[in-house]
């Protein structure tokens, strides 16, 4: 499998600062709809994982995925636009993730920046939000689809520079 041949492929740049992995996808629906797959706990369940939501800056989100748990807090909260919070799991090392939504002419346009990774688990990220982005797609089109570590393993490596 080549980049060539996968929809919906997003970057991860390295620096001093850290990794940044970065993804645009459009979706046919509008931001309304996308914007509660994105904040919904109930929405989130089926495209990301089991999650608590305080929708409000300084509130808390926490996404409990099979190998742990991501604790994070909201810092920019704009409804139907802009979505932010740090993330962080394991060790600790803190990380930031930034939804942006646009209204396009037949849908949304929707925007995720990961910033601050330590870069040697960016592939990591890079091939994990695909893949979850590929579920976002298909819970917001009303077709859920399965998390599969099969898919993950084929992206992963797409993603490592």
């Amino acid at each position: 499998m080549t980049t060539q041949q996968i929809r919906g492929m997003g970057t991860v740049e390295k620096s001093a600062e850290g990794a940044t992995v970065r993804f645009e996808r459009h979706f046919p629906s509008p931001p309304g709809e996308v914007w509660q797959a994105l904040t919904d706990p109930d929405e989130m369940a089926q495209w990301l994982s089991e999650a608590d939501v305080d929708l409000r800056v300084g509130g808390a989100i926490q996404v409990r995925f099979d190998d742990g748990t991501m604790n994070g807090v909201i810092t920019t909260l704009d409804p139907h636009r802009v979505l932010a919070y740090t993330w962080v799991e394991g060790e600790g090392h803190e990380s930031h993730v930034t939804w942006e939504l646009e209204r396009a002419n037949d849908g949304t346009t929707l925007k995720l920046t990961h910033v601050k990774l330590k870069a040697d688990s960016a592939s990591g990220f890079g091939g994990g939000w695909h893949h979850h982005l590929d579920r976002l797609e298909a819970v917001v089109a009303g077709k859920p689809l399965d998390w599969s570590w099969t898919t993950f393993e084929e992206l992963e490596p797409l993603y490592r520079s």
